[in-house]
């Protein structure tokens, strides 16, 4: 199993080269949302885009990151691949903040 990280900057966005991960069931990945310094807390929620069957590769479509803290993924939950999957990063007031991708791999 690989751990690959996001990292959620204080304001709200995903770091550089996170802001794309590419994920593979077949080797057992996760992502783990972390975020830096004092920020969030951040509530990850995956979107139906229209391209993808369900709108999380994930068994959950909401993953809560407390202030200064991190939660991982799981492994992915599809049989399908490559499939690019949206998802955004929500203020504690619910407000979208960022809109990165997950790249699923088989």
């Amino acid at each position: 199993m690989t751990i690959i990280p996001a990292r959620i900057d204080k304001s709200g966005k995903v770091v550089g080269n996170d802001r794309r991960v590419r994920v593979s069931k077949e080797q057992r990945h996760e992502i783990q949302w972390i975020a830096e310094g004092n920020g969030g807390p951040w509530t990850v929620v995956f979107v139906t885009n229209g391209a993808s069957r369900q709108p999380s590769p994930f068994r959950s479509v909401r993953f809560a990151v407390g202030q200064a803290g991190n939660v991982r993924s799981g492994v992915a939950m599809v049989d399908h691949g490559p499939a690019v999957y949206k998802y955004e990063v929500h203020d504690a007031a619910g407000n979208v903040v960022d809109d990165p991708d997950v790249l699923i791999d088989p």
